[in-house]
């Protein structure tokens, strides 16, 4: 799917992922949040572990461990078994047919079988499992694609998993369907990748704590607004969700040229509380703008972040806006608490 079609998806069912890691709260997500937002929870040093993933230097952010993993239909290749607490730097590889995502969940003791089954209901909006405290889905990739970032990690026992549900085709099938004359084509959908075998434990160890490299612009998620400091051009960003309880992403929104921020604050509630799925995407939504140029940002739970690579066009009026719901369930956050931010990049 395009970068537009998969905003207009993730509008309609409210969810992508939503919240892949959202426990109820407790003293360790409480602690995460009191850390600083740009650095993972402090730990001894422990040796590297006899896998692909490799200690480096993050750039003006400390050591970070080098991890790169490949996604095909459907598995994860080249993915440890155990990586070091703190900065990871993820070279994600997508060399299936459909898109992917690297997506990981705190399990406690709970095993990869029971958390299979008792984390569906969060993909529809439902509560979440209270084991799953701390989560990062630092990439999505589509077919063919791949992409680097930093992102924090803190200790903890995981499943490395993806939820989306494109389906590879038969031999002699294509993976889309669509109109030749229509809307750009969408993956045809399957189960959950992480249902029919995509998905496996990670344990993340005691480390050094890691600091996100420094970057040209951010974007701050709390509970429940942003703070959004940006420049026009191609830049570096970070992302940090400063909770102090809630899991957070940001979504993109570009509107067309000449929309001020009063008029796309009209616009966005507009579209946002259609209740019309089958609508088009008001004039004044130019996702065509964001293509190649944006990328909406990971999930991350407090304390959490990444970098991401973004392209802002001076005097042009967007949005960050975040569709993940609460611990205990219910609608996503810009419905419920109205967390979205419209600016203009000066």
């Amino acid at each position: 799917m395009t970068r537009g079609k998969r905003r207009l998806v993730a509008v309609a069912a409210a969810v992508v992922l939503l919240a892949a890691g959202c426990g109820d709260d407790d003293d360790d997500v409480d602690s995460a949040a009191d850390e600083t937002t740009t650095t993972a929870a402090e730990g001894s040093e422990t040796e590297a572990s006899e896998t692909e993933a490799s200690e480096t230097e993050g750039s003006e952010g400390g050591a970070g461990e080098a991890l790169e993993v490949t996604a095909v239909d459907y598995e994860f290749q080249g993915a440890p078994d155990e990586v070091q607490a703190g900065l990871v730097e993820l070279t994600f590889t997508n060399d299936g047919a459909v898109a992917h995502e690297f997506a990981v969940a705190e399990l406690g003791d709970t095993d990869i079988e029971a958390f299979v089954t008792e984390f569906s209901p969060a993909l529809e909006g439902g509560p979440f499992p209270e084991y799953v405290q701390n989560v990062a889905v630092p990439a999505t990739v589509e077919a063919g694609g791949s992409v680097e970032t930093s992102f924090l990690l803190a200790e903890g026992e995981y499943a490395l998993f993806c939820t989306l549900d494109g389906k590879a085709p038969e031999a002699g099938e294509t993976t889309t369907t669509a109109a030749p004359d229509g809307p750009p084509p969408e993956e045809e959908s399957g189960p959950a990748h992480h249902t029919i075998g995509m998905i496996q434990p990670l344990s993340v160890t005691a480390g050094d704590a890691g600091e996100l490299p420094e970057a040209d612009g951010s974007i701050v998620a709390r509970d429940y607004d942003f703070e959004v400091d940006v420049q026009a051009g191609e830049q570096t960003v970070t992302f940090v969700n400063e909770g102090p309880d809630q899991v957070h992403h940001a979504v993109l929104f570009p509107f067309a040229e000449g929309v001020d921020e009063a008029q796309a604050e009209s616009v966005l509630e507009a579209f946002l509380s259609s209740t019309d799925e089958e609508a088009p995407p008001p004039p004044e939504l130019d996702f065509a703008a964001a293509e190649g140029k944006l990328n909406d940002t990971g999930i991350f739970s407090a304390g959490l972040g990444q970098t991401i690579t973004e392209n802002f066009e001076s005097g042009r009026t967007y949005a960050a806006v975040c569709f993940i719901q609460d611990r205990s369930g219910g609608p996503p956050h810009v419905v419920a608490h109205g967390m979205k931010e419209v600016f203009t990049v000066e």
